[in-house]
């Protein structure tokens, strides 16, 4: 259903000043890091090479955070520098829309 919402909200969604119709773009996610695995780096990586298998592909990875959850939030937002584009609603679950634009490998 969060994708569904997001595939219906593209027209309102803008990234870099365009509405997301009108972007090629990639979902990346959901993603769950096991606790016993958290705070090694692994979601870092997963994120790294998503990125990096984008470019070329698309102009944005787009993910969606269900608001009540403040730790993806830091993480993808406040850690990766993912853009909030907006928000879609399912029921009575909200859901931020975030993006970034794809990198090529460096090195």
């Amino acid at each position: 259903p969060p994708v569904r919402a997001l595939l219906a909200a593209q027209d309102t969604l803008r990234w870099q000043g365009r509405p997301l119709s009108t972007v090629r773009w990639l979902l990346y996610g959901p993603l769950v890091v096991d606790a016993a695995h958290r705070g090694r780096g692994v979601a870092r990586r997963l994120f790294t090479m998503a990125r990096t298998a984008a470019a070329g592909r698309a102009d944005a990875l787009v993910a969606f955070i269900e608001a009540a959850n403040r730790p993806s939030w830091r993480v993808h937002v406040d850690g990766f520098g993912m853009t909030p584009l907006g928000d879609v609603a399912v029921g009575e679950r909200v859901y931020h829309v975030v993006a970034v634009a794809p990198r090529a490998e460096s090195g």
